[in-house]
């Protein structure tokens, strides 16, 4: 496809919108040959799947709609994928740059490739205004279920998938259907409200992104303020799992939420917490977030107060005269949690357990923020993990 004409990004309008009208707007062979002269040849035949890569994008469009680097933040999901620290994808040890690394169309754009969804409302406004609507980003995003204009309820797309697989569609030529009707969202309309407004403000926000270790401590304090952990520093299942199904339990009727609350889904949940190194879904995260702290803003305030609290060896003290003095903060020292663990390991018949028991601050500092000293110097027990595999 020779690239003639470009339209204008409109607002909020997602990667793969754009690159439907794009491809509109000139003669191509059909919409496969589009995407290969959009985004860097490739053999992926399926068009809501192809790989892009936005610096062929980039040289494509001369430049006119940003760098890759804008275009990313500006027309895809990558900013809330990096806010919340959970992607729709695995990484790799290795993880290449998001604008290169040849991720689906629909991924970068939808975060996975069924959710398609607009608002009606809109449609009709985009109608009075231009000669076809186009997908919003605030509308595709995980946990928005009201458009957050218009405050009314979504419509969620009913073409199969081999249709965006062949083709590129706009909203105009797509089928909507309710996708609440087996949920009662008059009862739960402050849950979902809440849900999508940390979705979009985590979207839209624009603030350098939050460290993973300062998530994971942050998340791991507020689930030992509900109580929800056991000694050992693990989720207590026992009391997680009702009292986060007694919250989200019933959007399990919803096709996007079904899985995530699922029995299995919410072990899924549990296990990620339980170990920072296993990938968690972005909806989890979504659906943890708005459940422990109700708000983004909320959560970001405690990750930065974490940050300072957590970032010198010493603190201030006031003296009883009113004066400030310095004193050493020992319990945000490694040396001092290591030698905690050191003690207990100098006792005889030493044992995790014991150490969460007698030491659960430092048991938890080490495996929230020291975890490969932690493993190599007191690896965890394997015997029962051991034995099952035998049988």
């Amino acid at each position: 496809m020779q690239i003639c004409s470009i339209p204008l990004h409109r607002p909020d309008e997602t990667l793969y919108s754009f690159a439907a009208r794009l491809r509109r707007a000139n003669a191509a062979r059909d919409d496969r040959d589009a995407c290969r002269s959009m985004f860097g040849h490739a053999p992926n035949m399926r068009v809501s799947e192809f790989p892009v890569n936005l610096s062929s994008f980039y040289l494509a469009t001369k430049g006119l709609l940003g760098s890759p680097d804008q275009l990313l933040s500006q027309m895809t999901l990558v900013p809330l994928f990096e806010q919340l620290g959970a992607w729709p994808w695995r990484k790799g040890s290795a993880p290449r740059p998001a604008a290169i690394a040849g991720y689906g169309l629909s991924i970068l754009s939808n975060g996975n490739t069924r959710t398609w969804h607009t608002c009606k409302q809109c449609l009709r406004e985009d109608r009075s205004h231009n000669p076809c609507g186009y997908w919003r980003r605030a509308h595709q995003l995980p946990g928005v279920l009201f458009c957050p204009t218009h405050h009314i309820l979504l419509l969620a797309c009913t073409a199969p998938a081999t249709q965006f697989h062949n083709r590129f569609i706009l909203p105009d030529e797509a089928k909507f259907e309710n996708a609440f009707h087996r949920i009662d969202t008059a009862t739960n309309e402050d849950v979902l409200l809440g849900l999508g407004r940390l979705s979009v403000a985590a979207l839209q926000d624009d603030k350098e992104y939050l460290d993973a270790k300062t998530k994971q401590a942050v998340i791991s304090q507020a689930l030992e303020s509900h109580a929800l952990l056991s000694p050992r520093g693990t989720v207590s299942r026992e009391s997680f799992v009702p009292r986060f199904l007694r919250c989200y339990g019933f959007l399990r009727h919803h096709p996007d939420f079904a899985g995530a609350v699922s029995g299995n889904g919410v072990e899924i949940l549990c296990r990620s917490l339980d170990d920072p190194r296993i990938w968690r879904r972005c909806l989890h995260q979504l659906l943890l977030l708005s459940w422990l702290f109700g708000s983004w803003e909320a959560f970001k305030s405690q990750c930065q107060w974490h940050q300072v609290m957590n970032n010198g060896s010493c603190k201030v003290n006031r003296h009883a005269d009113g004066s400030l003095r310095q004193t050493p903060e020992v319990n945000c020292a490694p040396d001092f949690h290591r030698a905690k663990c050191i003690d207990i390991m100098s006792t005889t018949n030493p044992s995790r357990s014991k150490f969460a028991h007698a030491e659960a601050k430092s048991f938890r500092w080490l495996l929230n923020h020291d975890i490969e000293w932690f493993n190599q110097q007191f690896p965890p027990n394997r015997t029962r993990d051991f034995q099952r595999r035998l049988f």
